[in-house]
């Protein structure tokens, strides 16, 4: 059963792969993304689930678990639809 419905996509994104696992007991869903030269991933959080950790929490979280590289830069976005987009792995690629 999916956790994660209804999440936005920019028409511009091209999706690498997906799929939904557990990070540190939470659902999440991992995006592989590419988007105007740019491959990333994405760890996606039901903001709900979440809301009693602060962004750098979330974030170190992110970097600690086996999907981030070492010294990946990190962005997060709350969406208004009860999503937390945490976006990691960014590198420059020939589309």
């Amino acid at each position: 059963m999916s956790h994660f419905h209804n999440i936005p996509k920019d028409g511009d994104t091209r999706s690498l792969g997906e799929g939904e696992t557990k990070l540190n007991g939470f659902n999440v869903k991992l995006e592989i993304w590419s988007w105007d030269g740019i491959q990333g991933s994405s760890l996606i959080f039901k903001t709900s689930e979440i809301k009693h950790l602060h962004d750098e929490e979330i974030i170190e979280m992110v970097k600690s678990s086996a999907y981030c590289k070492d010294n990946s830069q990190t962005t997060i976005t709350k969406a208004d639809s009860d999503l937390t987009f945490v976006n990691f792995n960014f590198e420059i690629i020939d589309d």
